[in-house]
């Protein structure tokens, strides 16, 4: 008797078929899903790190001027917004575009920050799509011991 191992589906051809309907919806909708682009919320991404001095947030927003970006701070709560504006279309040319992929709206990011993290001195800079904040962390505090007297 030969043993051999048995797997339920078949994982290359679960994907072609997952492919193959995907090229499928593209196709029948491709009319509809390439003349209109709607404004959604989208989800920049952002990269944080960390040194012994401060954290650091990236954040990837080509498009945006600093006008469109608003940062604050609120219970330890850093939150970032803004919008990335659709270029106007003219409905009936649709200027010239065969595909639109590019997210525009609005967006939030929020993160939770530490308590030993100096919410006056976050310093910010926008420059060519990239947003980067440095939090810095405050300095820690040396335990002090108090003697006390005995009455």
């Amino acid at each position: 008797m030969t043993i051999t191992h048995w797997t339920p589906i078949n994982t290359r051809s679960t994907w072609n078929m997952i492919n193959g309907l995907n090229r499928s919806f593209n196709t029948m909708l491709k009319p509809h899903t390439e003349q209109k682009t709607q404004l959604v919320d989208w989800r920049p991404a952002f990269d944080i790190r960390e040194n012994d001095r401060e954290y650091i947030f990236n954040a990837d927003l080509p498009g945006l001027e600093k006008k469109d970006i608003h940062i604050t701070v609120e219970d330890n709560v850093l939150t970032i917004t803004g919008e990335r504006q659709m270029i106007s279309t003219d409905d009936q040319a649709n200027n010239g575009f065969l595909r639109r992929e590019i997210n525009y709206g609005k967006f939030s990011r929020a993160f939770a920050l530490d308590d030993k993290v100096n919410t006056e001195k976050i310093e910010a800079k926008f420059q060519n799509g990239i947003l980067t904040l440095r939090v810095p962390r405050l300095k820690p505090v040396a335990p002090v011991a108090t003697k006390i007297k005995i009455k």
